[in-house]
């Protein structure tokens, strides 16, 4: 087994950092919370779809960032397998909050969404080397179920709203 490079520690120290802040925000959200998401009354609990939705969401890319992450970390090819449609759906994300601020005239506040674009776009490229390719034993075997997985986790990103 080859070590690492400082390219692929990079792409997973990164999604790993990611999956950590979405794990904050999540838990800051839930206890700061002032809307009625849940409801009880004597017979039954009430969850809001909309929140419900919201929370899967989050959980999902929570868990998919950090277990991508320490695929990575560990050189398995489901790590890489996991890491590369999670950091396309971020990226889409992250260039969507570029464009926004751009065509909106917040100029300074578009430093913010560049540079996670950025960093994106550089794990890609990390990632998609033929090096990390060859550690992560990625083949057309391993591309499709790739895809599959960056359809499934594109439609719990966009869908469940």
């Amino acid at each position: 087994m080859q070590p690492l490079s400082w390219r692929e520690k990079f792409a997973g120290i990164f999604i790993l950092v990611l999956g950590l802040i979405f794990m904050i925000l999540f838990v800051m959200e839930l206890f700061t919370s002032r809307s009625s998401d849940v409801t009880s009354n004597a017979d039954a609990i009430t969850v809001n779809r909309a929140a419900l939705f919201r929370h899967i969401r989050n959980i999902t890319s929570i868990l998919i960032a950090i277990a991508g992450a320490l695929g990575l970390l560990r050189q398995k090819q489901l790590g890489w397998m996991l890491a590369v449609p999670f950091l396309l759906i971020i990226g889409v994300i992250a260039g969507y909050f570029l464009y926004l601020t751009l065509t909106t005239g917040m100029g300074m506040m578009s430093i913010a969404p560049g540079i996670a674009l950025l960093l994106v776009i550089m794990s890609l490229i990390f990632l998609l080397l033929p090096s990390a390719r060859e550690k992560y034993r990625v083949s057309s075997k391993t591309i499709l179920p790739t895809l599959v997985f960056l359809l499934a986790i594109g439609a719990v990103f966009f869908l469940l709203q």
